[in-house]
């Protein structure tokens, strides 16, 4: 186990999915009993994900996490208790009609999201794929015949769809001031015959949306710990004093420095918070 700091803990950031919440969507007594202890002893937990507000501020409020919640990958920062919007960061509307200009090109329909993430601005809905079509029917959404000129300043660009057109929009983004990221889609329909994939073309990415959290709870980076399992979570564990990846996440994303929990079927994230935390 290697541990890049020694500090005591003041503040503990975790992803939900695949982290402290596990496939089937629910939460185990162990997680929830760290977290409780955590509290106990003074230390928040903050959600760090890449939900948006409505889609997490359930499980937020009723796993305690909090004061505040980061979501929308990084972009936006939400008051737990009021769900007020704290602080954001957009991309320019001329980057988001570019990134949705090269998406297009490469095939795929994308998503502007919109009023902090919550609202997606698509285009016509028989241009959705399967994965496009699933996410969308999940929150608000406002259709455009010509997204690119609907453009608006967002949280992020969005796409999801087969392996090599995502990493053809990706290629395409590339030159963009902004965060790029390519990763396997939270959504996999059963009728489609090749893997799905996410491109997020983001303002802000977990990492510089934790340490904007830091700042306004007036907390050190290094005394603090984050837990993840996939690649939008390398840079937040990378700006935490210690970072923790989930033992079951790819073996690809370990870095030096790193701990390794568990898996989440063993309660990965429970362990960090008792071993790293609370012994």
């Amino acid at each position: 186990m290697a541990v890049r700091s020694t500090l005591p803990v003041g503040l503990v950031a975790a992803d939900l999915d695949g982290t402290l919440v596990g496939r089937d969507r629910s939460v185990s007594d162990r997680v929830r009993r760290a977290i409780d202890l955590c509290r106990a002893r003074g230390v928040p937990v903050v959600a760090v994900t890449a939900r948006r507000w409505f889609a997490a501020e359930t499980l937020v409020r009723e796993l305690h996490l909090g004061p505040l919640a980061l979501v929308a990958g990084g972009a936006v920062i939400r008051d737990v208790v009021t769900g007020a919007v704290v602080d954001a960061v957009e991309l320019p509307r001329q980057l988001v009609r570019a990134a949705v200009e090269a998406i297009s090109a490469a095939g795929l329909p994308p998503m502007i999201g919109a009023a902090g993430g919550d609202l997606q601005l698509a285009g016509p809905a028989a241009e959705d794929n399967a994965p496009t079509a699933d996410y969308l029917s999940r929150g608000a959404v406002e259709r455009h015949a010509d997204l690119a000129a609907a453009a608006v300043p967002a949280a992020r660009v969005l796409a999801m769809g087969p392996e090599r057109s995502i990493l053809a929009a990706a290629a395409a983004c590339a030159g963009l001031t902004a965060y790029v990221l390519v990763q396997p889609c939270i959504i996999q329909p059963a009728e489609c015959e090749e893997r799905q994939f996410e491109l997020h073309v983001a303002a802000a990415d977990k990492g510089s949306g934790f340490l904007r959290v830091c700042a306004l709870l007036d907390v050190d980076p290094a005394h603090s710990l984050a837990v993840g399992d996939a690649p939008g979570d390398l840079p937040l564990l990378a700006a935490a004093g210690i970072g923790v990846l989930m033992g079951d996440a790819a073996p690809e994303l370990r870095r030096e420095g790193m701990v390794i929990a568990p898996a989440l079927a063993d309660d990965g994230s429970a362990w960090a918070l008792e071993t790293l935390v609370l012994a």
